[in-house]
């Protein structure tokens, strides 16, 4: 789990509309609470678009670990998104190792060049239909945080925020003309954000 922005930087934002409680520990916690919540929500919401199987965040572990998929035939096998493979076995049903698979003379990675890895493509036949592979890699989708990702995040905590000092209600204020503005749900932005990076090897499964 990683926080895309923080206390700080959100409350450089808010500090012009509430200097008094800009200052407040309280303010800080419930701040760092939301940065946190947003975070999570995010990360739940693109993993879902994208098909991902585990977890899933936007900034890459920084340790290898194994994860199973279950090959359904062809020459491509999606797997979660990931910025480094190390290691490809096929297993037996039970779980245990058949054969280790080396690249690029049995599978080279889908793109070729540049993160995130969304598949593995077979160089040599195909992948079985129903067989297990396990692939220790580095999961996520980048080294480091997208900047787009840290000002969607911002945007939200502040309409949570905002949200939340108004006993969830939905409307935030008025425009010049005396319409309600809302923001029910998550802000475009959110939204726009998860539509841009909807696409991993996962949802091809």
């Amino acid at each position: 789990m990683t926080d895309y922005t923080n206390a700080d930087d959100v409350k450089k934002r808010l500090a012009g509309d509430i200097p008094s409680l800009a200052m407040s520990d309280a303010f800080d916690a419930t701040i760092a609470a939301k940065v946190t919540e947003v975070s999570a929500d995010i990360d739940r919401l693109v993993k879902v678009a994208r098909g991902v199987k585990g977890d899933w965040s936007f900034l890459a572990d920084t340790e290898a670990t194994v994860r199973q998929f279950m090959a359904r035939g062809g020459q491509m096998l999606p797997i979660d998104d990931c910025v480094e493979v190390d290691q490809v076995t096929l297993l037996n049903m039970d779980g245990s190792a058949m054969q280790d698979l080396s690249s690029p003379f049995d599978y080279v990675l889908e793109p070729i060049q540049g993160t995130p890895i969304v598949g593995l493509m077979r160089m040599q036949g195909v992948w079985g239909r129903y067989s297990l592979v396990a692939v220790t890699a580095k999961w996520g989708y980048a080294t480091s945080i997208p900047p787009d990702v840290t000002e969607a995040a911002i945007i939200e905590i502040i309409r949570s925020y905002l949200s939340d000092r108004a006993g969830n209600d939905d409307r935030l204020g008025l425009t010049p003309f005396g319409s309600v503005i809302t923001a029910k749900a998550y802000t475009s932005k959110v939204m726009e954000l998860v539509s841009d990076y909807s696409y991993g090897g996962g949802s091809l499964r």
